[in-house]
């Protein structure tokens, strides 16, 4: 073989596994990249899926927290603890805005939620972005004073639909049954609050006057409305009718006369089945009417409803005096008051000569650690230059079995009569 030969030769092989080469470099190559591309991207879908496991699990913890601050809100203000969630209730599947508090019960599936980037809060707003998360709320009754309510949150991914369920048992933490009274215990009281107030005055002779009263709290339990009426019947005008949103009510609990000064102190109750019958149980202004058999020559008026409330009065008792003093004293028995935190009502009219705004002046001496005197109806005057001027003044205490005496201050040359009522709590 010539040297040419030899050359081809050589040059020939050595091409020939150079190919080779680069083709098994480029096979290993190209597995070495394509696993950790695969392992890279398998870990970019398991991140985007923990991200929508995190978002949907704070969806579902949003509406449970939302409820439960439903459920607080509502014991807080003496009213039944489930108040507000119908739509959720009863075999039920609603939809819960947390941003506006609206509940609405869905028919088939819940609406998709919506994401307010500026605020960065999820609603139902419709000028907010879409997403795809449903939510869905059902609450199931166990018991008068447990709820179990389950939050399902979904959402597509994928070939396939995702969901996380968070679940949490809510009790009534203010039932009788949770606070010792179940087990056939002494059912605990439910402590009496007052919900709303309302006064009027007449300064002139007529024949009937009324107010508005804002009821608020309908679903609150044991309503009551106490109606107190101060006024001169000029010797022998009487009340004829009181009727609540035009349906005649109340039944009279005390009448105070003292026939020197033609005064009169009346007050009056309506239980909550009278209430719901006048109303249909909703809140609202309603006008409370009082109706004379003859002409009064003036007198003030006053309404509160509370709450928690026993529907028959436990005690009622008054003094009167017409005689100067200075201080005065009212003694009340504890054995008038029969529970803890009973509500005593009083109704207080003083009058004397060419009597000032102030010439009656109410303080207290404390009962119980809670403040004697709240005035419930601001004072009031009536009458002219040569007649007496009386003052009403119509105030509430929660008192408990310690009372002993209620101190009101009376300036000199004044007189008075009193009337008080004692309700126990429910």
């Amino acid at each position: 073989m010539n040297q040419s030969s030899r050359k081809k030769s050589i040059v020939s092989k050595i091409r020939g596994i150079t190919i080779i080469e680069s083709l098994a470099a480029l096979a290993i190559l190209s597995v070495a990249v394509a696993a950790p591309l695969s392992i890279a991207q398998r870990g970019l879908r398991v991140s985007r899926l923990a991200k929508e496991e995190v978002t949907a699990y704070f969806l579902a913890q949003d509406a449970i927290e939302h409820i439960k601050t439903g459920r607080d809100s509502n014991s807080l203000s003496d009213i039944d603890w489930m108040t507000g969630f119908d739509n959720c209730l009863s075999g039920n599947t609603c939809s819960i805005d947390t941003t506006t508090d609206v509940i609405t019960t869905c028919s088939g599936t819940c609406p998709n939620i919506r994401f307010n980037s500026s605020t960065a809060q999820y609603g139902y707003d419709s000028g907010w972005d879409e997403t795809f998360f449903t939510r869905s709320i059902t609450m199931t009754e166990l018991q008068a004073f447990e709820v179990s309510v389950d939050v399902t949150v979904a959402w597509p991914h994928g070939q396939s639909t995702q969901q996380i369920t968070v679940s949490q048992t809510l009790l009534d933490f203010l039932d009788a049954s949770l606070l010792g009274g179940g087990g056939g215990g002494v059912a605990a009281e439910t402590d009496p609050i007052l919900l709303s107030i309302a006064s009027s005055e007449a300064e002139n002779a007529t024949n009937s006057t009324n107010w508005t009263h804002s009821q608020e709290y309908s679903s609150a339990n044991d309503k009551m409305l106490i109606i107190a009426l101060a006024y001169n019947d000029q010797g022998s005008a009487d009340v004829s009718s009181i009727t609540y949103n035009s349906t005649s009510v109340g039944t009279k609990v005390l009448d105070v006369q003292e026939s020197t000064t033609d005064s009169v102190l009346e007050v009056w109750y309506v239980p909550n089945t009278e209430i719901t019958s006048a109303t249909g149980g909703v809140d609202g202004d309603y006008i409370v009417d009082v109706s004379f058999t003859g002409s009064i020559e003036g007198g003030a008026f006053g309404s509160a409803m509370f709450a928690n409330i026993d529907q028959t009065p436990n005690d009622s008792g008054s003094d009167v005096s017409t005689s100067a003093f200075g201080n005065e004293t009212f003694t009340v028995d504890a054995n008038d008051v029969d529970t803890d935190n009973s509500l005593m009502v009083d109704i207080i009219l003083a009058s004397a000569e060419n009597c000032s705004a102030d010439c009656f002046n109410g303080a207290g001496t404390g009962i119980a650690g809670e403040s004697v005197v709240e005035q419930v109806v601001t004072v009031s005057q009536w009458g002219n230059a040569d007649k007496d001027l009386p003052d009403l003044l119509f105030t509430h205490s929660f008192v408990d079995d310690s009372l002993s005496s209620v101190d009101f201050r009376l300036e000199p040359e004044s007189a008075y009569i009193r009337g008080w009522v004692v309700f126990d709590p429910s």
